[in-house]
């Protein structure tokens, strides 16, 4: 498992440093992060800030952490004895018990390494969980309602290939949690959200509310 820049949880961390923890290139850190609601002092991050955005836990349990980096999907697969293709389908099915799987992207599944572990070698399957701070995410019925539509047409739309949906917590289970900032975010970038806030007419668009939000990428793969 790649330790590439990662350092001590304490003080400050550069973005070479942060993305070692992330796994993530150097280049698309102030983006995920301020996708997350995750403000820079400087050149740097506090590390608990990172932590506690990225993770959306508690700030108890930041200092909890082992000094480990993520750990990817196919890591975690490979950890776990399982194939890698169709882990996160079971996860979401909750077919598997696992410890929460942070999605930050097509190919940004991440766990927390510690936790992990700990399910992996546990011989009843149990982990270490940790406190998260439900200030800083919104239920999938919540992401419906901020986006102004339904449950069912959530799941459909974020269920099409490509269909960047934003970042998100699967829980134990295969719940959802999506993180606040990136729902409100999206939110405001639709055209009848900025329509309002000029006190103009809104525009006319095809897709929906959620087609229109929502990003197509080009990436990827398992990770």
């Amino acid at each position: 498992m790649g330790t590439e820049g990662y350092c001590d949880l304490m003080g400050g961390a550069n973005k070479v440093e942060i993305a070692g923890w992330l796994r993530i290139s150097r280049n698309n850190v102030d983006e995920l992060l301020g996708e997350l609601g995750v403000l820079a002092l400087g050149r740097k991050y506090p590390w608990r800030r990172v932590i506690e955005g990225a993770l959306g836990v508690e700030a108890k349990a930041a200092d909890d952490l082992t000094n480990a980096p993520l750990m990817t999907i196919s890591e975690a697969a490979e950890e776990l004895g399982q194939p890698v293709d169709g882990l996160k389908a079971k996860i979401l099915d909750g077919q598997l018990y696992l410890p929460p799987l942070y999605v930050f992207g097509p190919k940004r599944n991440r766990f927390v390494q510690s936790q992990l572990i700990e399910c992996s070698r546990n011989p009843r399957n149990t982990f270490t969980e940790l406190p998260l701070n439900k200030s800083l995410f919104l239920t999938s019925d919540e992401t419906a309602g901020t986006l102004g539509c339904t449950l069912t047409d959530l799941e459909v739309e974020f269920g099409k290939t490509g269909c960047a949906e934003p970042k998100h917590v699967i829980l134990t289970g295969g719940v959802k949690w999506y993180f606040k900032s990136e729902v409100q975010r999206i939110c405001s970038e639709l055209p009848e959200v900025q329509a309002a806030n000029r006190k103009t007419p809104a525009p006319e668009f095809s897709g929906g509310v959620l087609g229109t939000a929502a990003r197509f990428v080009v990436q990827s793969g398992p990770d």
